[in-house]
């Protein structure tokens, strides 16, 4: 990945050693942008919880970030995917189903 995508979308944590930690949003970009690379591979990602995600800062840092346009649209594709998918699953929140032996 371009170091220049690595400048937006950190935050600086000071505990002993500095250290940078992506925002969620920028770890979803991220995964979003690795898979425009190599072939589409994080686009099933059941663990992501929508809620976590700002919707408008995503949009901005996405923004920021002035990917190529192919690209761009990609990953908002990928996003609003992620959005549909999160607002028609009906899996339980509590876990994966219990199996009777």
């Amino acid at each position: 990945m371009n170091p220049k995508y690595m400048t937006y979308g950190i935050d600086w944590i000071a505990a002993g050693e500095s250290y940078g930690l992506a925002t969620a949003e920028k770890a979803l970009i991220d995964c979003f942008y690795i898979s425009t690379r190599k072939g589409n591979r994080f686009l099933n990602l059941p663990e992501v919880d929508l809620g976590s995600i700002n919707r408008k800062k995503f949009l901005h840092l996405l923004k920021k970030h002035n990917f190529p346009e192919p690209i761009n649209t990609k990953i908002k594709l990928f996003f609003a995917g992620l959005e549909k998918t999160e607002r028609t699953d009906q899996r339980p929140v509590s876990g994966p189903p219990k199996v009777r032996l």
